[in-house]
């Protein structure tokens, strides 16, 4: 009797997984190309350093002001709240190489059937940036920035080595929500997990 309800609870979370996978296939997303001009990509990225965030300039000089105010115009927002960012140089986001969710659900969570309206954004700096959402493979470049629910399935696909010659040089935007009605039912449901 034990090892035909083992037999079940497996069987059920096999199912579980294989459905989420499954609708992860059509995962949507949103590419804004030329976001950002040349000459903005260069003032954006001359507030980084190799994986890091100079504050004085980023903050202080305003131009996360700057980048803010331009992507909630572009996006057409008025409420745009954002928990962390992270600036990488291609060393750093060692996780993106492989498939991945930037928000894991347990298979037991309240998401199963329809994920929260929250979101990832990236900004591209340099040209020729891989990456794939789901089964889809994109192409970006410097200025370009991609939108897409921090639950999709995705991945950096051109994660190779880096000499001095190449860059990948992104901010990623993290667990972003567009109305504070959604934020907070999404935050009723979640915490953090400390690594």
């Amino acid at each position: 009797m034990k090892k035909i309800n083992k037999l079940i609870i497996f069987t059920i979370l096999i199912l579980l997984i294989l459905n989420r996978t499954i609708n992860t296939q059509k995962v949507k997303f949103k590419v804004y190309k030329k976001l950002f001009t040349k000459d903005e990509v260069k003032k954006i990225t001359k507030c980084f350093d190799k994986n890091k965030i100079n504050l004085d300039c980023y903050k202080v000089k305003k131009t996360q002001k700057f980048m803010l105010d331009k992507i909630k115009k572009k996006l057409n927002t008025s409420y745009l709240n954002i928990h962390h960012a992270r600036y990488s140089h291609g060393n750093k986001n060692f996780d993106a190489k492989a498939f991945h969710r930037d928000i894991k659900p347990s298979p037991f969570s309240n998401f199963m059937h329809k994920f929260p309206n929250v979101y990832t954004f990236i900004c591209i700096f340099d040209n020729n940036h891989k990456h794939q959402q789901g089964n889809q493979k994109l192409t970006l470049n410097a200025g370009d920035c991609l939108l897409f629910n921090s639950f999709n399935l995705h991945k950096g696909v051109n994660m190779g080595h880096f000499d001095k010659k190449s860059k990948r040089r992104i901010l990623q935007l993290f667990n972003i929500f567009f109305d504070p009605k959604e934020e907070k039912k999404f935050y009723k449901h979640h915490s953090y997990s400390k690594h």
